[in-house]
């Protein structure tokens, strides 16, 4: 809600701050801990909440603090959603042959940003999600199947049926389906 974005950026900031600060706080109490229940659940939340903050939080890959500092800082609100917005432009005319209308882009520099935010976000949730597949499958195999299973069907079958039934129904493409 602050209408500066360096407020805006220093509240995203705090929130991984505090974040970190609790995992100091529990490295500190499992070095100086005994054996037992307590050493554990402090190393178990200094782990959790430092590569949390890191991988995921920080990260401006993924629609967390990180990504809301990011856009904050390039004062582009929505990059997530205007990357997708154009690379569905750049496929509208390349492959489909179609005037898209209007370039969803102000610049040649936004649209080579646009386009590596893209790929690289999308990249990265991949390879997150096959580490995260292979983390759980060794420890829980039932779950590991269950979680493909579901990653195959959000990452698989979703957007097959999405694109098909674009490719099949849209109206924009009402004179290029037989291509």
């Amino acid at each position: 809600a602050f209408a500066r974005k360096y407020q805006r950026v220093i509240v995203g900031v705090a929130g991984m701050a505090v974040e970190l600060f609790v995992a100091a706080v529990a490295v500190k109490i499992w070095a100086d801990g005994a054996d037992g229940v307590t050493s554990r659940v402090a190393y178990n939340v200094a782990v959790t909440a430092s590569i949390g903050a890191l991988l995921f939080n920080l990260n401006p890959l993924l629609r967390f603090d990180g990504y809301h500092i990011l856009c904050d800082l390039l004062e582009t609100p929505n990059l997530q959603g205007r990357s997708q917005s154009l690379v569905g432009w750049w496929v509208n005319k390349k492959i489909f042959k179609i005037n898209p209308g209007p370039i969803p882009t102000k610049s040649r520099r936004e649209q080579i940003g646009f386009t590596l935010y893209f790929f690289t976000s999308w990249i990265y949730r991949f390879l997150l999600m096959i580490g995260i597949l292979i983390f759980v499958s060794k420890q829980f195999l039932i779950v590991g199947v269950i979680l493909a299973l579901l990653f195959g069907v959000v990452w698989g079958i979703l957007p097959f049926a999405k694109g098909l039934r674009y490719v099949l129904f849209s109206p924009k493409l009402m004179n290029r389906r037989t291509r």
